[in-house]
């Protein structure tokens, strides 16, 4: 009875803080399992954009496209293929972007930079803006491999071809998808993204293209 007293007496003046210590236990024990249980994306691409170019269906689509594909690989050994698909927009009608794309897009930059994606999709505006970072690989071999017109393709300002159109062509085309003009990119090796993910990375890429 003694001790069932104590816990009753216990519960009644402590009861407000075992329910927090319970609701934090809770919270802590759930955020342990999600970073255990996390599993790293074989491939990631970030989308950037003045406006929104994807809705969440057409980006489920296009992961579920590539996941399907032979040109990806498992490259973190878990015995399954998954493709992440971030989107982030900078509008230009947004009033504290400045005229060469500071301030609020900068934030979009630091993202980018700090990132791990490897393949990039971007509108041109976009494309014109990171051009001052030096940030994209030459596409020439892929260009050359699909037989890419001129008039597709998107150099920087110091001649290296950054980006090749992709709202008409390879996944989009497959199923139908519209949007404005956008070009597909591949940033240059970083060590923030897996390495395993940069040397795969043409191989998809050609491959949405295709």
């Amino acid at each position: 009875m003694k001790i069932l007293n104590f816990f009753k007496n216990y519960w009644y003046y402590y009861k407000v803080y075992v329910l927090i210590g319970i609701i934090v236990l809770g919270a802590a024990g759930f955020v342990i399992y999600e970073k255990a249980s996390y599993k790293k994306p074989d491939m990631i691409i970030d989308c950037i954009s003045d406006n929104v170019l994807f809705s969440p269906g057409d980006t489920d689509l296009i992961c579920r496209d590539i996941e399907n594909s032979e040109n990806i690989k498992d490259i973190n050994n878990d015995k399954t293929i998954k493709v992440a698909f971030n989107t982030y927009s900078a509008g230009a009608s947004d009033n504290s972007l400045g005229a060469d794309g500071g301030s609020a897009f900068e934030i979009v930059n630091i993202k980018m930079a700090v990132g791990n994606s490897a393949i990039i999709i971007a509108d041109r505006d976009v494309l014109k803006r990171y051009d001052r970072y030096d940030i994209f690989t030459d596409l020439s071999d892929i260009a050359q491999k699909l037989n890419i017109p001129e008039e597709d393709r998107l150099y920087s300002s110091k001649g290296v071809l950054a980006g090749i159109r992709f709202d008409n062509r390879g996944i989009m085309k497959k199923h139908n998808l519209s949007g404005s003009e956008v070009f597909l990119t591949l940033r240059m090796p970083m060590e923030s993204v897996d390495k395993k993910m940069t040397e795969q990375a043409p191989y998809v890429a050609e491959y949405m293209l295709r």
